[in-house]
């Protein structure tokens, strides 16, 4: 068991690359969709966002996987299939696990702001004449970031899981490749090895987006 727990050094850093990777890209990209999405409601953006979350949320992620592994891969050239020695090696499978969550996260941040933007308070800064984009930045995308943490932490543990099956596909050395190689093998030192980190990730995760919601709202205590 020493010994495996010593590979987990080995595996667990790639494995935790490929999931913040993956989760920054997501972020950075579904925040601004969402906050724009709130507030152009029921415009073309809007539509076309809500169209593309929910293609996102209902995709799998191992069928979205082959799909851009067939296109930019082996019919444009550009990415290779496999291998993570050069930072080039992470963008396909980076990007399979981003556009799944992005959708979450997306839709959940225009929901949180379309909620706070209908509150009196943002309605009492507008009639003071404070600038409509100062209102979104300082009064309301403050408040709506709390249910977008959340997703995020939950996205982020969900994420380790599906590296699972999407480091099998790429060949990414990782956590979850080694857990499948374990049940393969019926090595259950591995598989229980593996599960525990797992457990542990995610129990850190919900303690640091707890600790996160009194940083941001310093009325919720820990």
């Amino acid at each position: 068991v020493s010994d495996i727990i010593f590979k987990m050094k080995v595996f667990l850093p790639n494995s935790l690359k490929l999931c913040f990777t993956a989760l920054a890209i997501s972020v950075v990209l579904a925040l601004p969709l969402g906050i724009i999405a709130a507030v152009k409601q029921n415009t073309l953006f809007d539509g076309a966002c809500m169209v593309v979350s929910l293609v996102g949320v209902s995709m799998p992620n191992f069928w979205l996987a082959l799909i851009l592994m067939i296109v930019f891969a082996l019919n444009l050239g550009w990415f290779p299939t496999s291998g993570s020695t050069e930072p080039i090696h992470i963008v396909l499978p980076a990007a399979t696990l981003a556009f799944i969550n992005m959708a979450s996260i997306a839709r959940v941040t225009r929901s949180s702001m379309l909620e706070v933007i209908r509150q009196d308070y943002i309605r009492t800064a507008q009639a003071k004449g404070v600038p409509y984009n100062r209102v979104i930045k300082k009064h309301a995308l403050k408040n709506a970031l709390i249910p977008t943490i959340t997703v995020v932490g939950v996205q982020l543990g969900e994420l380790l899981s599906s590296t699972i099956i999407i480091e099998n596909i790429f060949a990414w050395p990782g956590i979850g490749r080694q857990l499948m190689q374990a049940i393969d093998s019926r090595d259950m030192s591995t598989m229980i090895a593996c599960v525990m980190v797992f457990a542990v990730f995610v129990s850190l995760i919900n303690m640091c987006v707890d600790i996160l919601y009194s940083i941001i709202d310093p009325r919720i205590s820990i």
